[in-house]
């Protein structure tokens, strides 16, 4: 099965979202305030596609089942 990898300049958008902690070319680590927020907002009904977008993470930057 093949992961896709993110470019460079991809890593370093994601490095620069407060959302995000770290990333490398094949993860992102999230910062504790955010998988807090979106778990917070998924159980109250919200929209894990819009939750991400709204935080910088579009499906079309991170895929659909990242």
């Amino acid at each position: 099965m093949s992961r896709s990898k993110f470019t460079k300049a991809q890593v370093d958008y994601l490095f620069s979202l407060p959302a995000v902690k770290r990333a490398t070319t094949t993860r992102i680590y999230y910062t504790d305030e955010f998988r807090n927020d979106c778990m917070r907002r998924y159980r109250a009904g919200g929209s894990p596609a819009r939750i991400f977008a709204e935080a910088g993470m579009g499906s079309d930057l991170i895929g659909y089942k990242r």
